[in-house]
């Protein structure tokens, strides 16, 4: 088994919530990406070396809270654990964006049956055929551009969110915290950057009361955030957005070719 290694990067100043980044290439040359299932197309800094590469596209994306807009670059080969990709496009980010990451997208990891356990920092591709083996599977939704959804159960209520590595903390819209206030301890405010580079502070609070995969997770913090400005722009609207502070909880069994999803039985080891 090929696997890969999950570099958690905590925030400086909530040590709580991470990114989870791992180590590639491009054409050989090390680079280091932030894991995110939530992007649909995989990026890289601006530098010496990637410069060489001529433009041939143009790409917009929305984060929770902006826009962003980059140029896409064709590279000879990206390799990550046990991705390689051969004449892929990818998105170049502009010179001046100093608080976006390189980032592997859906784009790439879309192709393989996954197990993440961010708890013990390892990743790896399975056999499609252990998702559902020995209890039934849930559906995993990919919509356009292969983002995943998965319903998430709180207060009773089924919710589509996002199951996204590249969230350093769980979002929930704003309007599920006002219409279910008994599953909600506030904790303070923090704040948070998305995909875009914008920056915004957002009110931080522990969750009580969250079933994925019919388990009961335990009490953990979440931010709370208005979805409507990224929900405007994409195909499926999400309640929430999956993050760190929930992913770290579990062992996840991802088959995103097959569109199934569970919960693991154990860790990696």
């Amino acid at each position: 088994m090929f696997r890969v290694d999950l570099i958690i990067v905590p925030d400086e100043d909530d040590p709580e919530t991470a990114l989870t980044m791992v180590d590639g290439t491009i054409a050989g040359r090390a680079y280091r990406f932030l894991l995110d299932t939530g992007a649909a197309t995989t990026s890289v800094a601006f530098d010496d070396y990637t410069a060489q590469f001529p433009v041939t596209g143009h790409k917009r994306s929305s984060g929770v809270f902006g826009t962003s807009a980059d140029e896409l670059i064709t590279v000879p080969r990206l390799t990550a654990g046990p991705i390689v990709k051969r004449d892929v496009q990818i998105a170049r980010l502009p010179q001046d964006a100093n608080a976006r990451a390189s980032l592997l997208g859906m784009d790439v990891l879309k192709d393989l049956a996954w197990r993440f356990d961010f708890g013990r920092r390892k990743a790896a591709p399975i056999d499609p055929a252990k998702v559902g083996e020995h209890s039934p599977a849930s559906d995993l939704h990919l919509d356009a551009k292969a983002h995943p959804y998965l319903n998430v159960l709180l207060d009773g209520v089924l919710f589509d969110s996002v199951w996204d590595t590249g969230a350093g903390v769980t979002v929930i819209d704003s309007r599920i915290q006002a219409e279910h206030p008994d599953q909600f301890e506030k904790v303070g405010s923090s704040q948070g950057t998305d995909s875009s580079g914008t920056s915004v502070v957002t009110d931080m609070w522990i969750i009580t009361d969250l079933e994925l995969g019919g388990r009961r997770f335990p009490p953990h913090k979440v931010a709370t955030v208005d979805l409507s400005h990224v929900n405007a722009g994409i195909e499926k609207p999400m309640h929430m957005i999956l993050g760190f502070t929930t992913l770290v909880l579990a062992d996840w069994l991802m088959d995103f070719p097959g569109k199934r999803w569970q919960l693991g039985p154990e860790r990696l080891e």
